[in-house]
């Protein structure tokens, strides 16, 4: 039906089929564990910043109560406009 060249070509295309299904199977296996690692580290990165954060609000209780930003950064005591040198 195919002839030589024909029936050749299809043996490889098969070939080439399966060996992608697998490993397009594969890949497939891997996202439920890519995406337990990532929820993992996601919640131990949000209980450790909750942690650091308590910790420094217990310091800065500690200290004098509500610490706030100033109202205007500091001025820039230097320039880093080299042009004129």
């Amino acid at each position: 039906m195919f002839g030589l060249i024909g029936a050749d070509f299809l043996v490889s295309f098969a070939t080439a089929q399966a060996s992608h299904a697998r490993s397009v199977a594969e890949l497939a296996s891997h996202y439920p564990q890519t995406t337990i690692a990532a929820h993992t580290t996601a919640d131990s990165y949000d209980s450790v910043d909750s942690a650091n954060g308590a910790a420094l609000g217990a310091v800065r209780d500690g200290i004098g109560g509500h610490a706030q930003r100033p109202p205007n950064p500091p001025e820039i005591l230097w320039s880093t406009d080299r042009s004129s040198t």
